[in-house]
């Protein structure tokens, strides 16, 4: 999954990519805060910076974008993330509102059964776009399917 969402990015869009891999028990919250205070303390530092996540880590990408202070966040992408689940608890309890001006790109699987579909578009979001797939597998196996996330982020955020 991670290595077609990277090739993708990578093609699509003309900066670095950097990926963290790194997945969390569902409940563990301070775990998350701290991966959230590490990335912000990693890569708050002038320059432009799109950040993006994958299920929980959507909502921990929206975390972090609403701390940095110092990067020119240019957009937040969220990919089969579960914002409103639990009435977005999960968002609440990280603090995860992007702020406003930055534009957020949410993504949802509609034959995921781990987040249900209509859970997945972020309220405020540019844009929300349906993929055909399930919630990992479709980006383990089908490059084609990473690759139309990164083109439709690019479309969306208006950038290159």
């Amino acid at each position: 999954m991670w290595a077609n969402m990277h090739t993708s990015f990578t093609d699509t869009f003309s900066a670095p990519v950097h990926v963290e891999r790194r997945w969390y028990f569902p409940g563990d919250f301070i775990t998350k805060w701290r991966f959230v205070s590490d990335i912000v303390r990693e890569y708050d530092r002038p320059g432009r910076l799109l950040i993006g996540g994958h299920s929980f880590g959507g909502i921990l990408a929206c975390a972090v974008a609403a701390r940095m202070r110092r990067a020119d966040v240019v957009g937040v992408i969220t990919v089969f993330s579960p914002h409103l689940m639990c009435w977005g608890a999960g968002s609440l309890m990280l603090g995860a509102h992007v702020p406003y001006g930055i534009p957020v790109v949410s993504f949802g699987a509609t034959n995921d059964d781990i987040v249900y579909e209509a859970y997945t578009e972020y309220p405020q979001a540019r844009a929300h776009v349906r993929v055909d797939t399930d919630h990992e597998g479709g980006l383990l196996t089908d490059p084609r399917i990473a690759r139309g996330i990164a083109m439709k982020s690019r479309e969306y955020l208006a950038m290159q």
